[in-house]
């Protein structure tokens, strides 16, 4: 077994605990229409459904009441939806262990399915956006559901995170990749300036990254029609790492449109909104009644 790091050791009393915490709370609430917040037009054709970055304590648009997707050209013409995620919706997760991470990964996908399936009883065209964790939200979700998005934007996400990082994530652990976007920066993290409070939830943060990470998706996407999807990203990645050959080559094969760059992981999601700006993507032909 690999020798973790000391503060995997020191908080492993309080996992240990933790994972024999219930988690009967994990679970869609009856009234699904709790699982997001809403902005833009209420009378769009079109629903955008925002799955953020993170994995966050908080939802982004909750804090702020605005996100990166207000540059998108004529986005007060759509009506968005910001989703929450399991550690949003319920903040006891991001106080529990690696199994407790595990399934409420699974919920926040089970989040995405309903917010979906509620949008396409409407009539509504959905799109799906979601940047770094949220791209592996929106990658879990095409590969275990009956996906009904009718476009999916995939920015800064990861078709095979390398085993090295997963392994790292499991163990609550994180590293970056060096400025190749391939190789992960052996040194450990620099954790000695944070709280106890703040450790416990960096250590959950990265059980839940495990949890959407692990996936094999090259694997569990064959035989699926991408041709829907648009995919983003940086060569440069520092965060997630840039896409391998036969990542990208999996990607065209199933028929998604790659975008690529050299402008790091948070940058990659503008270049999503600058596609739509030039017209490389079109979002929606119909956006209802302003």
């Amino acid at each position: 077994m690999k020798t973790l790091l000391m503060l995997s050791w020191a908080l492993a009393p309080l996992f240990c605990l933790a994972q024999k915490s219930p988690v009967n709370f994990l679970k869609l609430p009856s009234d699904t229409t709790q699982l997001w917040l809403m902005d833009g037009n209420p009378n769009s054709d079109t629903v955008l459904i925002h799955c953020q970055g993170g994995p966050a304590p908080e939802l982004g648009f909750a804090m702020h009441g605005r996100s990166s997707l207000r540059y998108v050209p004529r986005y007060a013409t759509y009506q968005t939806l910001y989703l929450h995620q399991a550690q949003t919706f319920y903040p006891k997760v991001l106080h529990l262990g690696r199994a407790e991470a595990e399934q409420a990964a699974a919920l926040t996908v089970l989040f995405l399915e309903a917010a979906v399936a509620y949008q396409k009883r409407r009539g509504k065209q959905v799109i799906l956006i979601g940047h770094s964790y949220g791209a592996f939200i929106i990658l879990n979700y095409l590969s275990t559901c009956e996906a009904q998005a009718d476009r999916y934007i995939i920015s800064a996400g990861r078709l095979n995170v390398p085993m090295e990082l997963v392994e790292l994530h499991q163990r609550g652990e994180n590293r970056a990749f060096q400025e190749d976007g391939m190789a992960l920066v052996r040194e450990p993290e620099d954790l000695s300036d944070f709280t106890r409070e703040e450790l416990r939830v960096d250590q959950a943060k990265n059980f839940l990254k495990a949890a959407l990470g692990s996936p094999r998706y090259a694997d569990l996407l064959q035989g699926k029609d991408l041709s829907t999807v648009s995919f983003f990203f940086a060569h440069n990645d520092q965060r997630v790492g840039g896409l391998t050959e036969s990542e990208r080559e999996c990607l065209t094969s199933l028929g998604a449109t790659v975008f690529e760059n050299q402008d790091g992981h948070g940058e990659t999601f503008y270049r999503f909104i600058d596609a739509v700006t030039d017209g490389s993507i079109k979002l929606a032909s119909n956006t209802g009644k302003k």
